[in-house]
C-alpha cells in the first residue's frame, strides 16, 4: 500500500498517494526558470545533464558519469527527475 501525505494550502487539506522512495528532499534552490529543484531532480546545463544528490550536509548537481558541478543553481534547468524519468539518465 503506499503511504498518505496530508497536504495543506491554508483552504483545504488533500490526501495523496505515495512512494516514500519517490519523494525528493527540496533544497531551497531553484533553477533558472524559477522552479524549485529537489534531490533526485534531474538537471541540464550547456549540453550536459546532472542529478541532484545530497552529500556531506548539501546538496550538489553530479554529472551522470560521476563528477560534481559547481556552477550556481540559478544556470541549471530542470528537466525531470530520476523516478518519473530515469530515461533521462541513460548516456547516449
Amino acid at each position: 500500500k503506499y503511504p498518505i501525505i496530508i497536504l495543506h494550502d491554508k483552504s483545504q487539506f488533500l490526501s495523496k498517494y505515495v512512494f516514500p522512495e519517490t519523494v525528493g528532499q527540496y533544497t531551497g534552490l531553484k533553477d533558472k526558470n524559477g522552479k524549485e529543484i529537489y534531490c533526485g531532480d534531474i538537471v541540464i546545463l550547456g549540453v550536459r545533464k546532472y542529478i541532484v544528490k545530497y552529500i556531506s550536509g548539501g546538496f550538489y548537481p553530479f554529472s551522470i558519469v560521476g563528477y560534481e558541478c559547481e556552477e550556481p543553481p540559478e544556470f541549471f534547468e530542470v528537466i525531470g527527475n530520476k523516478f518519473n524519468n530515469p530515461e533521462l539518465l541513460e548516456e547516449k
